[in-house]
């Protein structure tokens, strides 16, 4: 299984989460949102994980 990172390159807690990723030798992806985008889908499932389906 991997991970995907969603969030900008110059974040320094995105920088932070990459090194300790890459220490873990854990494979994750990195998605850049603001050059990839992010589907409106995958937003909606963000929102209700965290609201507890409320959104």
């Amino acid at each position: 299984m991997s991970v995907i990172m969603y969030g900008i390159p110059n974040c320094d807690t995105i920088k932070k989460a990459k090194k300790w990723l890459q220490e873990q030798n854990i494979e994750f992806e990195f998605h850049d949102y603001r050059k990839q985008g992010v589907d409106e889908e995958l937003v909606a499932e963000f929102c209700k994980f965290l609201a507890g389906n409320k959104c």
